[in-house]
């Protein structure tokens, strides 16, 4: 009998943005009866089934601290990234679906040097920019294209993820580079057409970049002609 497929999905939480999507996508995989497990930081509810919490409130909220003296936007606290790996190793998953790996919570260095070792494929779907940048999510806040070479002297360094003392953009890209990059399987998914154009002038231009647009509840945004779209027809008829 043909055992069902397992994969892991990880993202920086499980409410909101990226985190919604993967619950989205774990719910409907395991209707088509896929092993499907998620995990996230730890926060004060309880984990619905299938989920696990990997960090706790306290390592991250250390880490958040170090990171916004330091500028070194990765977890210092190892204990919770181990955690992880354990259990990866324990459940030898078919595919891991990467979402988000900013928020203090995860040791990608860790992640990365396990995944690359193992060769375990990865789908890593690209919500923000902060994979392929020094430090910040969305560089168009700030009109800063540095990353197409290199980051240095962030414009946004009080901006999440915050730096309060040290830029440390620059060395945090390369080190992000040189962890991100020299993958054998990985499928990096855009989550639109603007982001895979971007995708394609950044260092993830070495993988498979594809898009999938987030989707809309259908139930709640549908498609109606507004009064204003009628009164503007009716200008035009005229």
């Amino acid at each position: 009998m043909k055992e069902n497929k397992k994969i892991i999905a990880i993202n920086c939480n499980m409410s909101a943005g990226g985190g919604i999507v993967m619950m989205g996508i774990a719910e409907t995989a395991r209707k088509c009866s896929m092993d499907y497990y998620t995990f996230s930081p730890e926060v004060k509810e309880l984990a619905p089934k299938n989920h696990f919490y990997i960090t706790s409130r306290y390592e991250k909220y250390v880490n958040k601290r170090i990171s916004q003296i330091t500028g070194y936007d990765n977890a210092t606290i190892k204990f919770g990234t181990r955690s992880f790996i354990r259990i990866i190793d324990s459940l030898k998953p078919d595919l891991i679906h990467i979402h988000g790996l900013h928020g203090w919570y995860v040791d990608y260095h860790i992640l990365f040097e396990y995944i690359k070792k193992n060769n375990i494929p990865v789908v890593w779907t690209q919500h923000d920019c902060w994979a392929f940048t020094g430090k910040c999510t969305h560089f168009s806040v700030a009109n800063c294209y540095k990353w197409k070479r290199y980051c240095y002297n962030c414009p946004q360094l009080e901006k999440y993820p915050e730096s309060k003392l040290i830029d440390n953009s620059k060395r945090m890209f390369f080190f992000k580079k040189n962890i991100f990059t020299g993958m054998r399987n990985i499928t990096i998914v855009s989550v639109s057409k603007w982001m895979e154009n971007i995708l394609g002038d950044s260092y993830f231009k070495e993988y498979p970049i594809i898009t999938i647009e987030n989707g809309i509840d259908t139930n709640i945004f549908k498609y109606s002609v507004s009064e204003l779209k009628k009164k503007e027809v009716l200008i035009k008829d005229f």
